[in-house]
């Protein structure tokens, strides 16, 4: 994992390499997913995901693996309301997804506006980092996301437990580890 967090983080904000691997690992969870298309002004969501898995599940996709988390929880609400206004998805029916090289520092204020967005909307905006993404195609699990599971914010900083449900098992990763399942710091 530490290879792979090298390895990724080489990548500068431009690179398309990061929305690319998350589509592909989003696929792997046996989802339908897109990304946007470099250039596309009309479209501005780094990607959109269905399902078929019962009951269907459909939403929308931020990707942010640098230090800017503010902005990607700023643009999944810009993305739901496009989906809602262009494809007439309800924002209670997108189950929004942002996904994250590592969780963002509880200090960066990132949770406590996600923790806002459900206060005043009622959307329950999940995170969900590559480490994690990961672990749950490399075990062969089954995630819809329409359940909201992967909902933290700053009252419930981890994914460590519904990750471990979902693959049935214990991880070996210790608080912390790179950011996958709860905040490093």
């Amino acid at each position: 994992m530490e290879r792979i967090y090298q390895d990724i983080s080489q990548f500068d904000g431009r690179s398309m390499v990061p929305n690319i691997l998350v589509r592909n690992l989003i696929i792997a969870l046996n989802h339908e997913c897109a990304k946007s298309r470099t250039g596309d002004v009309y479209t501005r969501m780094d990607a959109v995901y269905s399902s078929n898995l019962k009951p269907t599940c459909k939403g929308v996709v931020e990707i942010e693996f640098g230090r800017d988390t503010l902005e990607a929880s700023r643009g999944i609400l810009d993305d739901i309301a496009v989906m809602h206004s262009r494809n007439n998805l309800d924002k209670n029916d997108n189950a929004a997804l942002v996904v994250c090289l590592s969780f963002p520092n509880k200090r960066q204020g990132y949770f406590q506006v996600i923790k806002d967005i459900n206060r005043v909307l009622g959307l329950k905006i999940q995170t969900i980092s590559l480490g994690a993404l990961l672990l749950l195609v490399w075990n062969g699990a089954q995630v819809n996301f329409l359940s909201r599971e992967f909902y933290v914010d700053f009252d419930n900083l981890s994914i460590r437990g519904i990750t471990e449900f979902r693959l049935n098992r214990r991880i070996n990763l210790s608080d912390g580890k790179l950011g996958i399942l709860e905040p490093e710091k």
